[in-house]
């Protein structure tokens, strides 16, 4: 599920984030705690969203991940900008004691530490100058000792010879902490231990130290494991728990250096991952498909007898809506052909005119072209994305909420990489981050080729979702001896014989080399079949060939996708529906961290009760079908609302709701329908005790995703909530707030159908 406060009833604890760091050593305190010096994993505490961080300049070179992940030849460098200022803001207050740094070149560092960003500002209050302007050498590390506690980190890095390009190789932040419990994971549940297993299968628990703020560090003392029943779960002294042949349940016990924690383990010889709610993704498409002139004004896809690409673009839609199993629902919202009068292309530094292009393809080397070919190559042909967005006004549709990607689509020598991210906190996205944008939030651009196949186009998604979830893990390393999940997936055999999962975008599990490999025949022996429970990945093994996919790359395609999980809830930190991510990251980390820290309720106003939310036509009914919601017992079924249905709630007390800056709430439609064309959802809220008296709603959001699709499947309409707004509704309490969700425009196919809606949140 959507992790956020579910606007329903009670809510409870759970687990806070995690946060892993490389240990030095430890010293027992007390009984049961003891003092950690770790290193703080800066890159796992930014994609985790507990660490947030503003840097007076982007990087012309790197970008900030790449001063703290471990390596001094990857650096960060800014397009002279002197001094670098970057500042981090922690989630909770952190002992700070440690700073190691190095330089390309001759500089200073200047570290300040305070609780609050006012502090830092003004330099009063809980403000600390820890390192003031340390002197630092080229390639070497500088180190420092101090004191000093707080949420935020200032450091003023300062090139002292030659220019302004700061260069920044490496940067090492260490903390004091007291370890006082241990967690383990995966788990089944936010608020405790929690383990199914299938009778007779293995599962691998990774326990872990936790601190006073329940995050988690690496054990690095002797750990002892106990099982309570033996004969349902037996563990061994690394956390590998095997259930035995008989279904129930069992506590494990772990225990190091003092500190301890126990496990739930359920067995049973078959059980069920709920999946996450679909998520509804409006794109603005991009054409570079012209009429050409000196062909009778025919379009230049049709002209060379290529792919029509309003065609494939539907086709590549349908095609992840059913692979992911109805996770993704893409939505054209906007078409815009460019024209020939601005290619968006420069050619050798020049911009490619439209009768050069048309004069070189008429020479008939399509793909091949030579003078296209040659500056491809050559590093000489590239996309203007910083202009197409500024034109078409991109980033503002998409800060208005109007518009969530952007699809272009051009000939086979556009220059544009297969995904780029535009947008704060952009990270790689199979090419640098797009730099320089009016972007207020993170902008997904896929650049698509209609001379390619429409498994071609798949397959640039299928590399968008290789970056997405190394982002997420931190890591993509097929060598590692501790492969997190994303490594886990991808594993081929011909890297760990008899150890491979699924594969990745190149190569299926069970090939050997790039692109070629989706039509062999030769099984392997695979974990595939485990990823159906995912997190609890057991040694549920099959043997696996292209047979598995009909030996083809598209096939292969949905194969892959098919197993990227789409579940609810949370563990270690990170959300079980990783399309989630895919489609909008910042609000999926967003939505792990609340889910897992807690810093959102879960008090709720579901659909459960009829009688909590009022319809202005048609009948009302409970509906209780296990396919029909999307949490809690029930959801709310509608019937006979012909055109359009306004649903209210009652009325909500801030002592039940958590009020986030996002809200949704699921919708789908009983019968499959041919089309919704007009129909749409809009949420609104009011509140006039936070002087919020008359209804403020959302921009309509089309609906036409849900025609031609599975009839069972949830979309989950969102809403980022106007900053004022959501300022009102934060700043005192209230027990006046009333929620509408607006359906409209329904055509004559969908008014005799059954509407169902379920769970309200913010997140």
């Amino acid at each position: 599920m959507i992790a956020g406060a579910l606007l329903s009833l009670g809510c409870g604890a759970v687990d806070p984030p995690r946060e892993d760091g490389g240990e030095t050593d430890q010293q027992a305190q007390a009984l049961g705690s003891f003092s950690f010096q770790h290193t703080l994993d800066m890159n796992g505490l930014l994609a985790a969203g507990q660490v947030s961080s503003t840097v007076n300049t982007e990087f012309d070179i790197g970008q900030l991940s790449s001063i703290f992940d471990g390596d001094t030849s990857t650096l960060a460098r800014t397009p002279a900008v002197n001094p670098c200022i970057i500042t981090l803001a922690f989630d909770a207050p952190v002992n700070f004691n440690q700073s190691r740094i190095m330089l390309a070149t001759d500089g200073t560092l200047k570290l300040e530490i305070a609780d609050s960003l006012s502090d830092l500002d003004s330099h009063t209050g809980t403000y600390t100058l820890a390192i003031n302007n340390q002197v630092l050498s080229p390639n070497a590390w500088g180190s420092a000792s101090f004191t000093a506690a707080g949420k935020f980190v200032r450091a003023t890095v300062t090139r002292t010879v030659t220019d302004n390009y700061v260069h920044i190789r490496e940067w090492e932040i260490g903390a004091l902490t007291t370890i006082n419990s241990i967690k383990v994971t995966p788990s089944a549940s936010t608020t405790a231990n929690t383990v199914k297993m299938l009778t007779g299968r293995s599962l691998q628990l990774k326990a872990r130290y936790a601190d006073t703020n329940k995050k988690l560090y690496p054990i690095t003392h002797p750990q002892t494991w106990s099982s309570s029943n033996p004969a349902v779960a037996t563990v061994d002294s690394t956390g590998k728990v095997t259930a035995t042949g008989t279904a129930g349940t069992a506590t494990l016990t772990v225990a190091a250096n003092g500190v301890s924690d126990t496990v739930a383990v359920t067995t049973s010889s078959s059980f069920t991952q709920t999946r996450d709610a679909s998520r509804t993704r409006k794109v603005a498409v991009v054409l570079r498909d012209p009429p050409v002139p000196q062909h009778g004004n025919v379009p230049m896809h049709q002209l060379y007898g290529w792919n029509d690409p309003n065609a494939q673009i539907a086709t590549v839609i349908s095609r992840l809506r059913a692979s992911s199993g109805g996770a993704v629902n893409y939505v054209v919202v906007q078409t815009t052909n460019i024209g020939a009068s601005n290619l968006y292309t420069r050619w050798y530094g020049a911009p490619l005119g439209f009768n050069d292009l048309i004069s070189w393809y008429d020479q008939g080397f399509g793909f091949w072209n030579p003078q296209l070919n040659a500056a491809a190559n050559s590093g000489n042909l590239g996309f203007e994305y910083n202009q197409l967005l500024t034109d078409l006004q991109l980033c503002e549709k998409r800060d208005a909420g109007l518009i969530d990607e952007v699809w272009v689509y051009t000939d086979p020598y556009g220059g544009m990489f297969e995904s780029r991210l535009a947008g704060p906190g952009a990270f790689w996205y199979n090419s640098d981050p797009l730099l320089g944008t009016t972007c207020n939030g993170q902008l997904p651009i896929m650049g698509l080729n209609y001379e390619a196949s429409t498994p071609n186009a798949v397959h640039s998604f299928g590399h968008r979702m290789e970056s997405v979830m190394t982002q997420v893990m931190g890591r993509w390393d097929a060598a590692a001896t501790d492969p997190n999940d994303w490594e886990k997936f991808a594993t081929l055999d011909k890297d760990k014989p008899g150890q491979g999962h699924i594969g990745n975008t190149h190569i299926p599990v069970n090939g050997l080399v790039d692109y070629d490999d989706y039509d062999i025949l030769t099984p392997v022996t695979s974990y595939e079949a485990s990823w159906q429970y995912y997190p609890f990945l057991q040694d549920v093994t099959s043997s696996v060939s292209c047979a598995a996919w009909g030996c083809t790359d598209d096939g292969y395609y949905q194969f892959m996708f098919g197993h990227i999980p789409r579940f609810t809830s949370v563990s270690d930190g990170k959300l079980n529906n990783w399309w989630f991510y895919f489609l909008d990251y910042p609000a999926a980390v967003k939505a792990a961290r609340d889910l897992t820290s807690g810093n959102v309720g879960h008090a709720t106003l579901g659909f459960e009760n009829t009688a909590s939310w009022t319809a202005s036509v048609g009948t009302k009914t409970q509906d209780t079908a296990a396919g029909e919601r999307t949490q809690g017992a029930a959801s709310l079924k509608l019937t006979g609302i012909g055109a359009g249905v306004t649903l209210t709630s009652a009325a909500l007390s801030s002592s039940a709701v958590a009020v986030a800056g996002h809200l949704s709430v699921d919708v789908r439609v009983s019968t499959q329908l041919a089309g919704l064309t007009g129909a749409g959802v809009k949420l609104c809220l009011k509140s006039p005790q936070r002087g919020i008296g008359s209804y403020v709603c959302s921009s309509l959001q089309s609906l036409n995703g849900i025609a031609n699709s599975v009839a069972s499947t949830f979309y989950t309409v969102p809403w980022t909530l106007p900053s004022a707004t959501l300022t009102a509704l934060q700043a005192g309490s209230f027990n006046d707030l009333q929620i509408q969700v607006v359906l409209s425009g329904v055509p004559s196919g969908g008014q005799s159908a059954s509407w169902i809606f379920d769970r309200a949140v913010f997140f």
